[in-house]
C-alpha cells in the first residue's frame, strides 16, 4: 500500500521567491517537515518525514503557473509512501494549512 497526498497551488509569484519562502522551513511548516534530502533551487525541494515510524517522501515542485511570468508559479506537493489511508489524509490536512502559510508569507 502506498497511499499518495497530491496537492497543487499557483502562487502569484516567480519561482525564485516561492522557492526562497520554501527554502525557510520554520515560517511556513509546525515542527516538520523532516529532513531535506534534495534541493534543486526554483525547482524543487524533497524533505524525509518519519509519520507512524516509517519514512516517507514529500517533493514539492514548482513549475510555471501558466503560459507567461504573470500567471505565477505552481507548487505541487507530493508526499508519498503512507503506510495507512489515515496517515494520508492527516497529513494531507497539514499540507493544506501549510500552503496557506506559504501564501500569507507572499502577501
Amino acid at each position: 500500500m502506498n497511499p499518495v497526498a497530491s496537492l497543487a497551488r499557483t502562487f502569484p509569484c516567480d519561482a525564485d521567491s516561492l522557492f526562497a519562502v520554501l527554502e525557510k522551513t520554520a515560517d511556513w511548516c509546525d515542527g516538520e517537515p523532516g529532513e531535506l534530502i534534495k534541493s534543486v533551487p526554483a525547482q524543487q525541494l524533497t524533505f524525509r518525514i518519519e509519520v507512524g515510524g516509517e519514512a516517507t517522501r514529500a517533493m514539492l515542485v514548482l513549475s510555471p503557473g501558466g503560459a507567461s511570468p504573470a500567471d505565477g508559479t505552481q507548487l505541487q506537493v507530493l508526499h508519498t509512501r503512507f503506510a495507512s489511508d489515515a496517515d494520508r489524509d492527516r497529513h494531507a490536512a497539514l499540507w493544506e494549512a501549510r500552503l496557506e502559510r506559504v501564501a500569507a508569507l507572499l502577501e
